[in-house]
This record gives structure tokens, sequence and C-alpha cells, in this order.
């Protein structure tokens, strides 16, 4: 005897819905209404009733972070030093007290920001 194949359901017809569908899509009418300013009406009055949010804090000042240092490698010149920090090569020489003919030694410390009080 033929083992009878069941029969597959049609490719346009609509699939039978799944358990939890018909919730799914009240809570997407119920988020549009929301989101057009128009009122629900599903759920309780209990469900209506919702806690304003809170103000989200003030953005308080960063603690004065420690000024960056530099330790001079070989072959490194401040222009070089600059581009890598984001700071202008003149910044940099003049917050270490150094020209622009100033030669750098392997091993210098250097600032790259200035102290917390002299910044701008």
């Amino acid at each position: 005897m033929a083992a009878v194949k069941p029969a597959e359901p049609a490719k346009d017809s609509p699939a039978a819905p799944k358990p939890g569908d018909a919730a799914k899509s009240e809570v997407r009418l119920a988020a549009h209404a929301a989101r057009d300013g128009e009122p629900t009406t599903l759920g309780s009055a209990e469900d209506a009733r919702v806690e304003p949010l809170a103000r989200p804090a003030k953005p308080q000042r960063a603690q004065a972070a420690a000024p960056r240092k530099h330790t001079v490698g070989r072959g490194e010149n401040p222009w070089t030093i600059a581009k890598r920090y984001g700071v202008r090569a003149a910044d940099l020489l003049k917050l270490n007290g150094l020209t622009a003919g100033a030669v750098l030694k392997p091993g210098q410390a250097l600032l790259v920001d200035p102290p917390a009080g002299k910044r701008k």
C-alpha cells in the first residue's frame, strides 16, 4: 500500500495565525496610536496610568584630568608628536618652553595638554 503524503497549503493562502500573534498586533496598534497622540482603548484604567518620566540629571563637569604627557622616542619631533595628540605644534612648543628649532632627545618628557588651571 502506498504512503499518503499530507497536502501542503497553497502558497498564496494566508498562513494560519500563531499563538501570540493577536497580542503582538494589539501592542503594535497601541504603539502607533501612542506615537500619533491618539488615545488607546486597550487594557484597563489601571494600565492607562503612566508614571511621568524622571528628568535626566544635568551633566556634571568632568573632573580635572591630569595633563597628558609624552616621552620622546627616537626620531620624533614636535610636529609628529603634536599631530599624534591632535594639538598644534606651536602650542606644544610654548607649553614646554621650547623654540621651533629645539632638538628633542629620546626620553625627554613633554606636556601635551596644559594643566587644568591654564586650559582655555
